[in-house]
């Protein structure tokens, strides 16, 4: 048998990212050299430029924050993983300890918007 295909939920078509040219805009890893690091963190703000002015942030952010997305290096409803953790258990330290320093840096230029 083969295993079942996920499909994109139906608000995803109403979305900034969907369709976009560079889906991985929205995926990231932490960078260890500092020309990685800023292309990172200008990537990010990308992202996050576009989920601002996004009609489904909010089924996004609703995403992302379930069981087997909150741990995943990427920005759903515009906001970074450890961000997303926060909203649910804000004592997990690893986590905001490991994206501490990137998110800083990225919220530092691009703050979170309502």
């Amino acid at each position: 048998m083969f295993p079942e295909v996920q499909r994109a939920p139906e608000w995803h078509s109403q979305a900034r990212c969907s369709g976009h040219p560079d889906p991985d805009l929205w995926w990231y890893d932490w960078k260890q050299f500092k020309d990685e690091i800023e292309l990172q963190v200008l990537r990010i703000i990308d992202a996050l430029t576009l989920c601002d002015e996004c009609p489904v942030k909010a089924q996004c952010l609703a995403q992302g924050l379930e069981d087997e997305n909150i741990k995943h290096k990427g920005i759903w409803g515009g906001l970074m993983m450890s961000e997303r953790v926060r909203l649910v258990n804000p004592r997990n330290v690893r986590i905001l300890r490991n994206e501490g320093s990137l998110v800083n840096n990225v919220r530092g230029r691009y703050p979170i918007t309502k």
